[in-house]
């Protein structure tokens, strides 16, 4: 039987964060969950966590507090890629 190399939990850690900090940079990345499952024989990382985004000037940044938000990345274990993300 070949089975494929599936990611560790680390690597689609690492995935996720990348991908939040390419949309925002200087953002602060929290994971809370992190679980493979599997969807219709699909291996997949869920993601969940919090995310605080910065203002974009340096007078906003005294001025107002960072935001916060949760996020939910969806990893495939087998490619390596994000498939669905979203943030509240």
């Amino acid at each position: 039987m070949n089975q494929e190399k599936k990611l560790t939990q680390d690597e689609a850690q690492g995935i996720g964060m990348r991908f939040l900090l390419n949309r925002y940079p200087d953002a602060k990345v929290t994971f809370t969950k992190v679980a493979l499952t599997t969807e219709r024989a699909v291996p997949l990382y869920y993601l969940e966590g919090n995310i605080k985004i910065r203002s974009g000037s340096l007078i906003s940044q005294l001025l107002w507090r960072s935001e916060q938000y949760i996020f939910k990345i969806q990893v495939s274990a087998l490619k390596g890629e994000v498939l669905s993300w979203e943030l509240k």
